[in-house]
């Protein structure tokens, strides 16, 4: 009798919120939405360039504090950046080359948005920059570890701070800010902890399936 061979026990560096997989699951749905727009000539770099200009926009009510109209900015660029895969998928205009621009346009849009944070306090208190110094550092280590870890033949999707969450941590604050004026700032700090905790995350994911290779 041939014994069971048990699955790996999953740790604390694997754990998150399971965003992606539903993103993966509403993809048809998104298609859906996508099909009659890849009809109409639009590429997925220009809706990429749409996107990017939607998070140069939130940038711009954050920094007057206009909380909600960034709120939807911010859902706007991550609907615009959801699109242009779904587009590339449809119209077989996928490429490496695509890929890179999104990836690249998508760091500058997160980086933009989060500035508009600081940007929304003329004389920020220490602790403010910090928060949004670690939230810009976080978004993007995010992406590094899971760049890196792909160019070394890993596929690290795990943590629990993934674009999709931030996003909808930061406009889901933002939202509530009229009944919760303390929201925003609120979002930001989890999104700073959040973020870079993924990162060590990928970082302890990554560097455990290294060691298990010969």
């Amino acid at each position: 009798m041939t014994e069971k061979k048990r699955e790996p026990r999953l740790g604390w560096w694997s754990l998150g919120f399971g965003f992606e997989g539903l993103w993966r699951r509403l993809r048809p749905c998104l298609e859906v939405l996508a099909s009659p727009l890849s009809k109409t000539g639009v590429t997925p770099n220009k809706l990429t360039i749409l996107g990017f200009i939607s998070a140069l926009s939130a940038l711009y009510w954050l920094s007057n504090q206009r909380w909600v109209l960034a709120a939807l900015f911010i859902l706007l660029s991550g609907l615009f950046d959801a699109l242009d895969g779904a587009i590339a998928r449809l119209t077989g205009l996928a490429s490496h080359g695509g890929g890179f621009f999104d990836s690249t346009m998508d760091r500058y849009g997160e980086v933009a948005i989060l500035l508009g944070y600081l940007l929304a306090y003329p004389q920020p208190k220490l602790w403010w920059v910090l928060t949004c110094y670690a939230a810009i550092l976080g978004s993007l280590m995010v992406s590094y570890t899971r760049a890196r870890a792909e160019s070394l033949g890993l596929d690290c999707r795990v943590g629990v701070g993934t674009r999709v969450e931030r996003l909808l941590v930061l406009s889901a604050f933002n939202l509530a800010s009229p009944i919760c004026p303390g929201c925003p700032s609120y979002g930001l700090i989890i999104v700073a902890a959040i973020s870079n905790f993924t990162a060590f995350q990928r970082l302890v994911f990554c560097y455990k399936k290294l060691a298990e290779k010969p």
